[in-house]
């Protein structure tokens, strides 16, 4: 009921302001919503790699910076990101900057995990950080 009246009212409102020939100005905030869906994944404890997807949503304009998480790797381990085309070394602490988009962006992205030399499973996950 209160939807009707608020539409109602603003109808009644903008044609008042079409009869009397004024302006109108009507603005919204839409909340900032920044996240990369992504099942997290496993690498084996072997020489092994894994294809999957991930699905940016960010409707933040100045873009955002979408980074993994995972454990430190230990010496002699390897392991490489691919995601939308842009291959990135895994850093030896619990998180690597993958890569920074520009902009807003919605929409798929393929990621690929390759390792080598694993002494453990090595799991990692996906989160997008507004860029401000």
């Amino acid at each position: 009921m209160m939807r009707l009246l608020a539409v109602t009212l603003f109808s009644l409102v903008c044609a008042e302001v079409a009869v009397g020939q004024g302006t109108l100005n009507v603005g919204a905030t839409v909340r900032e919503s920044c996240e990369v869906d992504f099942t997290p994944v496993t690498i084996a404890q072997i020489d092994d790699s894994v294809s999957t997807t991930a699905f940016e949503n960010c409707n933040n304009g100045n873009g955002f910076v979408v980074r993994a998480h995972h454990r430190p790797l230990e010496p002699g381990e390897t392991a490489q990101l691919i995601y939308a085309n842009e291959v990135v070394d895994l850093s030896n602490g619990s998180q690597t900057d993958v890569i920074v988009r520009t902009g807003a962006k919605f929409g798929e992205q393929k990621v690929a995990l390759e390792a080598i030399g694993l002494q453990a499973d090595l799991n990692i996950t996906l989160a997008a950080a507004p860029l401000s």
